[in-house]
């Protein structure tokens, strides 16, 4: 049964929220270390600009009430929403037909440009309703792509910026607002979790966090298991620029804790540095 926080949480007053719930972990989730028997925030992120608002992912169908809720409570009437996808997976398109149902979806958008390797054709039926989206999503909706280094529109703020995700097997994007300093990473940093599902899925301090090395490694190494296989240069090239180039106060991923305040990202960043590193040095 799910577990979930029951509401929106403002990280940025008026700006951005983190939607979602706690996903319990009991062995059947593939990107997390199989023996793990804790909680793991699954998340979406609401950032707001007057009338306009974006949704970065939808979060997975199996917390569509909590996230249409969460939304409900959140979004003031007449707000335009847009969602952008960063990956072209369930579990980051998993509401986009709830959400609409309930709220309205005025355009979706994904980044970079179209991939034979996308895999909205894996989706049991939404090539279908795709087609078909004057009767679903209505007229008002369709899907656009935003180049790499461009921002998304949004009312005319450039405020979100489509990064290309330097760690991927597919194509995958990460968000980066500058207005907040917050960095969405998707399904990187996701390498944390929490013991209990009523824990708060936000982490602002050192002193709150318990990461080590070692269970982020495990983490990583679950997620992305060809790591220690690859050469990983580029990879470590690309991480380091990033954040050489955008100032960032907070991580927020798909999965796992938002990290808040600059010694915490400091911190992970160093971890998951560390981790390519090993392996950097292994494959070299």
């Amino acid at each position: 049964m799910a577990q979930t926080a029951t509401r929106a949480i403002e990280l940025v007053p008026d700006r951005l929220y983190r939607l979602g719930a706690m996903m319990p972990l009991d062995g059947r989730i593939s990107w997390v270390p199989s023996d793990l028997r804790e909680f793991q925030p699954a998340n979406c992120y609401l950032v707001m600009e007057g009338k306009n608002a974006t949704l970065i992912d939808t979060g997975p169908a199996l917390y569509e009430e909590e996230i249409v809720e969460q939304l409900k409570a959140v979004l003031p009437p007449g707000t335009h929403l847009t969602v952008f996808v960063t990956r072209l997976e369930p579990e980051g398109l998993g509401n986009i037909g709830p959400i609409h149902s309930a709220i309205g979806i005025d355009h979706i958008i994904t980044g970079g440009i179209p991939n034979m390797f996308d895999s909205w054709n894996e989706i049991p039926g939404f090539v279908e309703l795709w087609n078909g989206r004057s009767d679903w999503l209505g007229d008002r909706a369709f899907m656009d792509r935003v180049a790499t280094g461009e921002p998304i529109p949004m009312g005319g703020s450039d405020r979100l910026l489509v990064l290309a995700a330097p760690l991927r097997i597919l194509a995958t994007f990460w968000v980066y607002d500058r207005e907040t300093r917050t960095l969405l990473t998707t399904d990187v940093f996701g390498h944390t979790s929490v013991r209990r599902a009523a824990d708060s899925p936000v982490r602002s301090s050192l002193a709150e966090d318990d990461t080590t090395y070692e269970s982020a490694r495990a983490h990583v190494l679950a997620k992305f298991p060809w790591i220690p296989y690859a050469n990983m240069d580029t990879v470590v090239e690309k991480v380091d620029a990033i954040f050489k180039e955008h100032p960032v106060e907070t991580i927020a991923p798909m999965h796992g804790c938002v990290l808040r305040g600059e010694a915490l990202v400091s911190k992970h960043v160093d971890i998951l540095r560390r981790i390519l590193d090993e392996h950097l040095e292994a494959t070299a």
